[in-house]
């Protein structure tokens, strides 16, 4: 050890040495030495002030074909999520075919329009947008992300996969067999064994929730590409309220004029539309 460095602890010995019998002190070399408070474990700590809850105003609209559009205005980021649902999901007495309502939500972006599957994938792509399809018990949806500036570009692409979806047999024919792949590995799996048959268990094969979303092996087998146009044009229709063409128009560009209008107004909004 150089000479220089021995001072130097020589030094830093000699003060913490004096904080020790005088207590907390402030030595000469800029040294603080304190002493840690114990805490106080005799009665929980006081709670922090309650959060606010603030939950943005919903401005609910309904458009000329009927379908009602719900604008949630949020402004952190120039993003728009559109969301158009469908009240006719697995569980619409309409969709008798266990499974055929959540393999049509699977099919509507595998070819719409004038475009295949790839050629949707890639234009969202490139528009920077997330586009997904689903089913549940009850309803179908069909999700837009994108940003602001892309709406008007990406809003015709999902209104053709609400309304004109091509159901290639190609892309059928994939399906089907990943359907049956997933039924196939679940028989080794306890977990979706039980989430399986505890439906069938509580409502009964013949109720419709009793009858997993994915369907059943022969109904799968069964299906074709007139099964899933029929749901499409009766089962999602089926509500008396409201006919089949004025549920899927939502998704239409004339549709969406006035949520564009409102868009115009602030171009940092977010917006949530429901439909059907």
């Amino acid at each position: 050890m150089t000479r220089s460095r021995h001072a130097l602890a020589v030094a830093l010995a000699a003060a913490f040495c004096a904080a020790a019998v005088c207590g907390p002190a402030v030595c000469g070399l800029g040294v603080v030495i304190t002493a840690q408070q114990a805490p106080d474990r005799s009665k929980p700590p006081a709670p922090g002030p309650t959060p606010e809850l603030r939950v943005p105003a919903i401005e609910k609209r309904k458009l000329p074909n009927a379908p009602d559009v719900w604008v949630v205005p949020m402004h952190k980021v120039p993003t728009v999520h559109v969301q158009w649902i469908n009240r006719a999901g697995g569980g619409n007495p309409a969709g008798s075919a266990a499974g055929l309502a959540g393999l049509v939500a699977d099919m509507l972006d595998e070819g719409a329009g004038a475009r295949s599957a790839l050629e949707i994938a890639d234009t969202i792509d490139y528009l920077g947008a997330q586009l997904t399809t689903g089913a549940a018990w009850d309803g179908v949806f069909v999700d837009l992300h994108v940003p602001a500036a892309r709406l008007a570009d990406a809003l015709p692409v999902m209104a053709d996969v609400i309304e004109h979806p091509t159901f290639p047999a190609g892309e059928l024919d994939r399906m089907k067999k990943e359907r049956l792949a997933s039924l196939l590995e679940a028989q080794d799996d306890p977990e979706e064994l039980v989430r399986f048959a505890f439906p069938r268990l509580l409502y009964g094969a013949k109720h419709q929730y009793g009858t997993s979303m994915l369907g059943t092996e022969a109904a799968i087998q069964r299906f074709s590409v007139d099964d899933l146009r029929t749901l499409i044009s009766q089962g999602w229709g089926a509500r008396a309220d409201r006919g089949a063409e004025e549920r899927l128009a939502l998704g239409s560009r004339r549709a969406f004029v006035p949520v564009q209008d409102l868009l115009k107004r602030d171009p940092h909004l977010e917006m949530h539309t429901r439909g059907g």
